[in-house]
């Protein structure tokens, strides 16, 4: 009779996600509270399995379970979980991202101000960034809504 394969549950924003399933990222951290205590000390598992989102047909990953260690003392304690190989990927397509796109929720000019765009959002109750060394996103010359052409 097989044994079935301990299996650490965890889910992932998209960006994580893509960088593990792209192999760049190869430790995934947790920061080291009560919750995360009783999940990961004393346990062993043999694969981790990563899901982008709460979604029925989320994408989902498994991945080696490669080891745990401890990083850090106090507030800024973690729980750095090592992966291992990628042993299965499930409805995942990679997005090609343009060149010198910033990540998703990240942004490159001043914390302080929103992302520069090619109008004003005041209107909209929003700060429109000013001297952003970013280059404004495209977008297309006419607006379409519900099919009708602005």
């Amino acid at each position: 009779m097989k044994k079935d394969p301990a299996i650490l549950h965890l889910n992932l924003h998209r960006e994580f996600f893509a960088a593990i399933a792209a192999g760049t990222k190869k430790t995934e951290y947790r920061a080291r509270t009560p919750h995360w205590r009783s999940r990961l000390e004393g346990r062993r598992y043999d694969v981790i399995k990563f899901r982008n989102g709460y979604a029925t047909r989320a994408p989902e990953m498994l991945v080696e379970f490669a080891g745990l260690r401890r990083q850090g003392r106090g507030a800024k304690a973690l729980y750095a979980i090592r992966l291992g190989r990628i042993l299965k990927i499930t409805r995942w397509k990679p997005q090609k991202v343009p060149q010198n796109h910033p990540p998703h929720g990240r942004n490159p000019c001043n914390s302080q101000e929103e992302w520069r765009l090619p109008f004003d959002m005041s209107e909209f109750g929003r700060k429109r960034a000013v001297n952003c060394p970013v280059p404004a996103p495209a977008l297309p010359r006419t607006l379409a809504v519900d099919n009708n052409v602005i």
